[in-house]
């Protein structure tokens, strides 16, 4: 039995009778924190003075962890008795070429600290700037995080931050308030931004009445500083927000969002997930925790977290689940503060690359406020796009060859997204002309089947479209039928 508990645990029971009501404690943990910092002398060991350095990946036992350093260059996790290895993981500019430092854990419930050292290997500032926000409702207060951090090993100076909102959204309020404005720009006069520091700026903002539900506005974010920044592609950011009728809590956003009903997007385009969440309940919800299983079309080696109005550690496991920890997180209630009970984080990743043409890419998330309940998030979908020549219409199969369920539709070379053709008779056919499973009055543009009642081998499907055109095409199954 195997449980994840709200403070990120992960507790393991063995050996358990069946038929039976089991009872289960959480176990006492020990905590294990630290600090990344800039090991200035390179002894392996933090010196009074030396420099912390935020956003640091801090990996324990390899992969099992990946924990980031917040704005402060700590990190925190939760940990059972086990035996544990320590390491920093190199990034653009910082490596770690101290040995990891290994840990053994006997006694839960005591606290234990292991600082990662980190040295250049390239000198220079690099700064970055990223945007994220909740959704916008009309006449309705919202929130909008800019992070803008400095990566690199050295500090930035006469550093100016510029931010653009869109005509019809105005900001209220500001963390750290502006140096000027210019109608929709807003400017940050900050100095000196010291290497491995990241800052927050949190914008309560207003839509007004011109904005419709539906539009999508833009907020651009950039920053620029004296002197040559090592990489310029992270100086500018912006984030596509949706008008939307309400801001209902913990919900999943992607962008683009495609044409049409089945949101169609190239095969390369880069896909952009927003989770929002929201404490609803009636106490503060001191832990959060988001299990999101990425789709099988979606490539995890493109995955990465953009922004996050939180601190947060997340995991992605062989099996491609997607866990993001929010530590201490401790949400208000909605009741006390509609605003300082929600937060978002967003992530960006793309399509695999042998991708076929029709295949939807379905995305959802759980999330888990301490103790209470799971709560679902609801489901968004993109479909790719065909890549076909000619104009006679296609029979799309996917995946093919197949294991399980297959997809069964129409499409023609132009893929007229809502338009597609739909089907009205669909059959399979064995090798021996044999139907071994018939469809009518189908009257959709897709059909899923579970091809584990079938056997492996060839099969043929014959297809008519509500035109009453017939179409043709073949699969192949590789799973053997039970006997």
């Amino acid at each position: 039995i195997s449980v994840i508990w709200p403070s990120g645990l992960h507790q393991t029971l063995t050996n358990q009778n069946v038929n039976q009501q089991l009872a289960i404690i959480e176990s006492s943990v020990a905590t294990l924190s630290g600090i990344a910092f800039y090991d200035a002398n390179f002894n392996c060991t933090r010196d009074e003075g030396e420099q912390t350095i935020s956003n640091m990946h801090i990996t324990i036992n390899e992969t099992e962890h990946n924990i980031q350093t917040d704005a402060n260059g700590a990190y925190t996790i939760p940990l059972s008795s086990n035996v544990y290895s320590i390491d920093g993981t190199n990034s653009s500019y910082w490596q770690n070429e101290c040995p990891a430092e290994e840990l053994t854990i006997i006694d839960e419930g005591n606290q234990y600290t292991v600082d990662v050292p980190f040295t250049p290997s390239v000198y220079g500032y690099d700064l970055a700037v990223s945007v994220v926000g909740l959704g916008w409702a009309t006449n309705t207060a919202q929130s909008t995080t800019i992070t803008y951090q400095n990566i690199g090993t050295m500090d930035a100076e006469s550093t100016h931050l510029t931010v653009i909102y869109p005509e019809g959204v105005s900001i209220i309020d500001a963390s750290i308030p502006w140096t000027y404005v210019d109608g929709q720009t807003y400017v940050w006069d900050l100095g000196i931004v010291p290497f491995g520091s990241s800052t927050t700026i949190t914008l309560i903002d207003a839509v007004g009445n011109s904005p419709q539900p539906g539009d999508i506005l833009r907020v651009t974010a950039a920053i620029h500083a004296s002197g040559q920044d090592l990489a310029g592609h992270n100086n500018f950011a912006y984030f596509d927000r949706e008008i939307i009728e309400n801001t209902s809590p913990n919900t999943i956003r992607v962008l683009p969002r495609g044409e049409g009903s089945l949101g169609y997007i190239e095969s390369d385009q880069e896909l952009q997930y927003t989770i929002q969440f929201q404490n609803s309940g009636s106490q503060i919800a001191r832990h959060l925790r988001i299990e999101n299983t990425l789709p099988p079309n979606l490539d995890i080696q493109t995955f990465e977290i953009v922004a996050a109005s939180n601190m947060y550690s997340y995991v992605i496991t062989d099996e491609r689940h997607l866990t993001i920890f929010f530590e201490n997180i401790n949400l208000t209630t909605a009741a006390i503060s509609n605003l300082e009970s929600q937060g978002v984080i967003m992530y960006k990743i793309r399509p695999i690359a042998n991708a076929n043409a029709g295949e939807a890419i379905e995305n959802r998330a759980t999330l888990y406020f301490d103790y209470e309940s799971p709560i679902a998030t609801n489901d968004v979908q993109n479909t790719l796009r065909g890549q076909f020549e000619g104009d006679e219409t296609q029979v799309m199969l996917w995946p093919n060859p197949t294991n399980g369920i297959i997809h069964i539709g129409l499409n023609t070379s132009q893929i007229q997204f809502d338009d597609r053709p739909s089907l009205s008779r669909v059959e399979i056919t064995d090798a021996k002309g044999q139907i071994v499973k018939s469809w009518t009055d189908v009257s959709a543009h897709q059909l899923d089947f579970n091809t584990l009642e079938l056997r492996a081998g060839g099969y043929h499907v014959r297809i008519i479209g509500q035109d009453g055109t017939v179409h043709s095409g073949r699969f192949i199954v590789t799973n053997e039928k039970d006997k």
